[in-house]
Parts: C-alpha cells; sequence; structure tokens
C-alpha cells in the first residue's frame, strides 16, 4: 500500500519543495541548459526502455538521466539537433509510451534531479 501511495507523496513533497511546474506541460522548464527534466509517476524499466527506444530512434533527443526509482528523467538534444522544437518533440516521443496524466516537468537542474533520486534510494 505504501508503494501505491508513493507516487502521490512525492509529487506532493516536490510541489511543496517548489520543484514541480504545477501549471503542467503548458510552460517550458528547463534546465539552464536547454534540458528537460521530467517525473513520470509510476515509471518502470519497461517503460523507461520503450522512451530510449522511441528517443533513440528519433535521433534528436538523448536521456542524459534516469533514475527509474524516483520516476526521473532528464532529456537533452543530441548534438547533431537543433534546439528549435526540442520541447516539443521529446514529450511528443514520450507520450507515445507514458501517459500524459503520469507526466510533469520539473523545475530542476541535473544535480537536483540526481539528489532526488538519491533521496528515493536511501529510503
Amino acid at each position: 500500500m505504501l508503494k501505491d501511495l508513493f507516487p502521490c507523496v512525492f509529487t506532493l513533497a516536490l510541489m511543496a519543495m517548489g520543484l514541480v511546474n504545477t501549471e503542467a506541460a503548458a510552460q517550458t522548464q528547463r534546465t539552464d541548459d536547454g534540458a528537460i527534466v521530467l517525473h513520470i509517476k509510476n515509471l518502470d524499466t519497461t517503460a523507461r526502455d520503450a522512451v530510449m527506444d522511441g528517443l533513440r530512434a528519433n535521433g534528436s533527443v538523448q536521456v542524459s538521466y534516469a533514475c527509474v526509482p524516483a520516476g526521473i528523467l532528464v532529456l537533452r538534444p543530441t548534438a547533431s539537433s537543433s534546439s528549435t522544437g526540442f520541447r516539443g518533440n521529446a514529450l511528443a516521443i514520450v507520450q507515445q509510451h507514458v501517459r500524459s496524466r503520469d507526466l510533469t516537468e520539473l523545475d530542476v537542474t541535473q544535480t537536483q534531479a540526481e539528489e532526488l533520486c538519491a533521496q528515493v534510494r536511501a529510503r
């Protein structure tokens, strides 16, 4: 039961810390270097692998960090792609494998995302 409540508690904790974009995907929330940090509710290895395969096949977006226990993915444009349209393209690919309602953008850096992951793993 606690495992079922974890995604809600995790999202509420992020909201309390001011790290969740509560206006959902309508606004762009990126780290300073153009990356997008996503929280995916109930992320598992199968969904992560499907997202990564989809991004790899597209070639314009790469996963620079993933943490399944915390449901976090950090996406960046590949070196050979333009940053124009990156966000929309990245979200479209992710949403082919993950329900939109399970997807939240976080306004954090990759370092902060890694720290969130470490906190989840320490529990």
